[in-house]
């Protein structure tokens, strides 16, 4: 499986082994290496993220988005630290949600999952 591979490879870049090396050994590029290292990477950093979302006493809070959208609405809203509130407010006004460019049908249901996590609470 793909991703049993992809974190083999990189439990070897941390145990030392050079890109050249996870190259042969797995038969593709080192710049393959590179692209599974970088996700992997990602990967890590996002559940440490959600580690530190579950520790914070605000809850849910902005870390539980995925960056991307967070970041967007972060933009509509116009600061970084926004509540379920801020984002209700957001939604209130729909031509300011839909006005973003990159804002996604798949979003809409991320949002819709946090906020009921906070009207679980």
């Amino acid at each position: 499986m793909t991703k049993d591979r992809n974190r083999r490879i990189w439990e070897l870049r941390l145990a030392g082994a050079t890109h050249a090396a996870i190259a042969v050994e797995f038969g593709i590029s080192t710049n393959r290496v590179r692209q599974i290292l970088e996700r992997e990477k990602r990967r890590e950093l996002r559940l440490l993220e959600l580690e530190e979302a579950d520790r914070l006493p605000q809850q849910p809070n902005s870390l539980h988005l995925t960056p991307h959208l967070r970041k967007l609405i972060a933009g509509a809203i116009g600061r970084e630290n926004f509540t379920p509130d801020d984002v209700r407010s957001l939604i209130s006004e729909p031509w300011r949600l839909f006005s973003l460019s990159d804002f996604k049908t798949r979003y809409r249901h991320e949002l819709r999952e946090w906020l009921a996590r906070d009207e679980r609470r």
